[in-house]
């Protein structure tokens, strides 16, 4: 079931629809760019949450599970769009040999039609599941993983397409 709770969760509250989130109308002209707010979700709460000026590494245990998560705020005009790239690199070993692979995952995104004038929410976020089964590609035969990585990027951009990209965010196993 964890493995489709990102959707679960898409579905059930919608990407624009957060307590933090609030309606707004699309401005003719917005010239400053949203705010990113990444974080890491788990059990109903952020156990990490950082604004755009904050890197942050999250440690994760071997058979845990949690959504990583990009999103967007524009106070003033709203959030159009939101990006999210991730990439996985995992470290395999055998007999002391190591080999490290980088595996670039699809864009993660999300938007709302407006345009000037339209109510809109001042807010957008996608998720991900977070988890060696779910997004860390198996070892060559013999091999056995020691280390893995998912980092992102959220990039955010508001309806007067001025855009934001957050630092790098990690998600690290061990």
């Amino acid at each position: 079931m964890l493995a489709v709770s990102p959707l679960l969760l898409l579905f059930t509250m919608g990407s624009t629809d957060c307590d933090a989130y609030s309606t707004v109308t699309v401005p003719a002209s917005d010239p400053t760019a949203p705010d990113t707010y990444d974080g890491v979700w788990w059990d109903d709460t952020y156990e990490e949450l950082v604004s755009q000026d904050a890197n942050f590494t999250y440690h994760l245990g071997a058979n845990a599970s949690v959504i990583a998560v990009g999103s967007g705020l524009d106070l003033n005009g709203g959030v159009k769009r939101v990006d999210m790239y991730p990439v996985v690199t995992r470290t395999c070993c055998l007999a002391g040999a190591c080999t490290t692979g980088t595996f670039i995952k699809p864009t993660i995104t999300d938007s709302q039609a407006g345009s000037v004038g339209s109510s809109v929410s001042n807010g957008v976020w996608v998720g991900a599941e977070v988890s060696r089964a779910a997004q860390v590609p198996s070892c060559p035969t013999g091999f056995s993983l020691t280390a893995w990585t998912y980092r992102w990027n959220t990039v955010a951009t508001n309806f007067s397409n001025k855009s934001r990209t957050s630092p790098t965010r990690k998600i690290v196993y061990p």
